[in-house]
């Protein structure tokens, strides 16, 4: 079977139309989204990043629900316009035509009608450059996965016995019995976590970031907070969202929003167990000059805003228009 028929089969048939369905359904997934966001603006942040997830988990399942209502196995393989049977999608070039041809019926029945048939004789053409983006941002991944793979590998040796013990003790005290690998490694200029089911936190030399070792302590913290809530399963889970709805900005913000959350919910563990809010904004400040394009596979605790994280865990955050947002948002 060739490409095109691929391309025209029932499936693809499907596909495309939940693509298409997507751009508004994303829309008003986010618009949502943002009021519920506004509304719980004063809720903890783990709430908050339960229902951006939701919200993710929400897009991806509409998706999945408008392609099985628009399969159809039994569809004939040629599609018509205005009874004449088209044998391959329509170029880009030919959209604005049909678009135009649209506008000029004499009711809105009529353009909505022939909306309809210009559309689906774009699906195929619509699912060919769908394909050739995810395959481009599924390799892009897989190059993510081995730079994070060769850095836990790269220059680097088990971490100190005296690491060891207060990463054991801070594993206590955050309730983590999953087994941690500890490593130093060179490669890295802040902690990071890599990996699910073995974790590793490979923590950087402390002459190349200049942070004190309580502060190294308390991102650590974090870091550990990150295996403690499967962060690095969720982020794996938002890449794959991420490759899939590629095309969408509005799930680029939700995807965003809930990474904004997660280092939220992270650095208010961290804080519970060290108990120093100021000595933890400092470390973050740090964290902020040596700010670098971590692998997207890794957790590191320079992910999100550093500078709206610091002004929330000192509490100087501007909470003046919250009541004028929350209203904006119920409206």
């Amino acid at each position: 079977m060739n490409t095109m028929s691929l391309l025209s089969s029932p499936l693809a048939h499907a596909l495309g139309w939940a693509l298409l369905h997507l751009l508004w359904q994303g829309v008003v997934v986010a618009g949502i989204l943002a009021a519920a966001l506004s509304l719980l603006s004063k809720q903890g942040p783990r709430t908050r990043y339960a229902v951006s997830c939701g919200a993710l988990v929400l897009l991806l399942a509409l998706g999945v629900a408008t392609a099985w209502r628009a399969y159809d196995p039994l569809e004939a393989q040629p599609v018509t316009v205005d009874g004449q049977a088209v044998a391959q999608p329509i170029s880009l070039s030919e959209v604005p035509k049909l678009i135009l041809a649209a506008a000029a019926s004499e009711t809105w029945h009529d353009q909505a009608a022939s909306l309809a048939r210009s559309a689906q004789t774009s699906l195929p053409l619509v699912v060919f450059l769908w394909l050739t983006g995810v395959v481009l941002l599924s390799s892009r991944l897989m190059v993510s996965w081995m730079q994070t793979q060769r850095i836990a590998r790269r220059n680097s040796v088990p971490a100190s016995l005296e690491w060891q013990r207060k990463a054991v003790a801070l594993a206590d005290a955050l309730h983590l019995r999953r087994a941690v690998t500890l490593l130093e490694s060179t490669a890295v200029e802040v902690p990071s976590v890599i990996g699910w089911l073995r974790p590793v936190v490979l923590l950087p030399a402390s002459t190349l970031t200049g942070l004190t070792p309580e502060q190294i302590e308390m991102v650590l913290a974090h870091e550990l907070a990150h295996i403690q809530r499967h962060d690095f399963f969720v982020n794996l889970l938002q890449a794959v969202v991420e490759t899939l709805m590629f095309y969408h900005p509005a799930v680029w913000w939700m995807s965003s929003r809930v990474r904004i959350e997660r280092e939220h919910c992270c650095d208010d563990l961290a804080v519970a167990v060290c108990g120093n809010p100021i000595q933890y904004a400092r470390a973050l400040t740090r964290l902020e000059e040596l700010r670098a394009s971590a692998p997207a596979m890794a957790v590191a605790a320079n992910g999100g805003s550093l500078l709206d994280r610091i002004r929330r865990i000192a509490g100087t955050r501007d909470e003046g228009t919250a009541g004028t947002s929350r209203w904006a948002a119920a409206i």
